[in-house]
Parts: C-alpha cells; sequence; structure tokens
C-alpha cells in the first residue's frame, strides 16, 4: 500500500468500559496491527488515538472504516479514521478575544508563515478594541458587549493599615483612620450583582 500502510484511529467520547477492547478485537478481526496506543480521560471525556499497520489489511479500506463507525454509533462515540501519510484537513477557528492583542497578533503570524494548520474564518470578542487588527488582516470581526451583568453594585476597597471599607453606588469615599506622612495602599474589587468578584486592582 506504500504510503497508504498506515493509519491512525481517534476515539471521542463519554468515558465508558470496554472501549480499548471493543475497537482492538475488530481491528486484530481484520489482520490490523496496532504500533501505538495513546488514551486519556479528562474530566469524563475519553480520548484515543491508535497508529496502525494496514499492510495485511483482510478487507477493504472502505469496509474497515464504516465497521469502526459502526462501532461509534453503538457506543455513542466518534470514530474518525485518518491515512497517516496524508495531509491534516485544515482546521476552521473561531478566536475568541477581549481586549489584550498578543494572541490574536502570535496566530496571525503564525498563518502567514504558513506554520498554522487552520484558518482564521472570524474574531469574536465583547469589546471592539481588536477590530482594526483583524480587519487589517482580512479576518471578519463580531463583538457585542457581555450581559452577564449590570455593572457593579459595589467596591470593596482594602487599606495597607487593615481596614475594609465597602462603597456602594459611588465612586468616592473617606478613610478617617490615615496618618499625614505616611504611606498607605489601597485595593479596590468590584462585586456586580450576582456577587461575582474581580481581581484586585
Amino acid at each position: 500500500m506504500g504510503d497508504r500502510s498506515r493509519a491512525v484511529v481517534s476515539v471521542i467520547g463519554r468515558d465508558q468500559k470496554g472501549v480499548v477492547a471493543r475497537v482492538s478485537t475488530y481491528l486484530a478481526a481484520a489482520n490490523v496491527n496496532i504500533e501505538d496506543i495513546e488514551q486519556r480521560v479528562m474530566e469524563g471525556l475519553f480520548i484515543m488515538t491508535m497508529l496502525v499497520d494496514l499492510s495485511d489489511l483482510a478487507t477493504t479500506l472502505d469496509d474497515l472504516v464504516f465497521g469502526l463507525r459502526r462501532i461509534g454509533d453503538e457506543i455513542n462515540m466518534e470514530v474518525t479514521v485518518r491515512l497517516a501519510g496524508g495531509p491534516p484537513t485544515p482546521k476552521r477557528v473561531a478566536v475568541l478575544v477581549t481586549r489584550e492583542p498578543h494572541c490574536l497578533e502570535q496566530l496571525i503570524a503564525e498563518r502567514e508563515a504558513g506554520k498554522l494548520n487552520g484558518e482564521l474564518v472570524v474574531v469574536v470578542s465583547n469589546h471592539a478594541d481588536l477590530e482594526p487588527l483583524a480587519r487589517q488582516h482580512g479576518i471578519p470581526f463580531a463583538w457585542s458587549p457581555s450581559t452577564d451583568n449590570s455593572g457593579s453594585v459595589h467596591y470593596q476597597i482594602t487599606v495597607s493599615t487593615g481596614e475594609n471599607i465597602s462603597v456602594p453606588n459611588a465612586t468616592t469615599t473617606h478613610s478617617w483612620f490615615l496618618v499625614a506622612s505616611h504611606r498607605y495602599t489601597f485595593t479596590i474589587r468590584a462585586i456586580d450583582p450576582s456577587g461575582n468578584r474581580s481581581g484586585f486592582d
């Protein structure tokens, strides 16, 4: 089979017992040798990749693929087969950003250098800051402001003296424990209606 003598079998889905045995048994019955196998479970998601040798395949490649997909349907998992000598299929990538440009800049640089196995089809954000960068490089940009809260309800201020000040619906406050000619540090945290807290500024 030349370059078509090896293939990569990928299995992804909800973790369950017997997946490795089921796929391995099917491959052995088709006279397919498993040369390498990697598997892991991440937060209940089972991921397995097998490098297999098709040199002595006892059936057609189409029948092998059909049989593996049938197993995938039966165990409710996605099973794919890719010839190892073939080029990887480019991915269509949507990039999620906020205000910081460095990640998007890196992806654009890698795309233009031909190192990115994917097509940047859209940039999505909750701020408009990076729209000029995306459009400059011909990437559609879509943004919508966050709607998960209605802004800050109040601010929590911590002074280096240990004093804690809660400031509801205002942008100014007073501290009565400060002494002239002393250095103080203030840290501020915003709290929204749902109780979500920002990092200290």
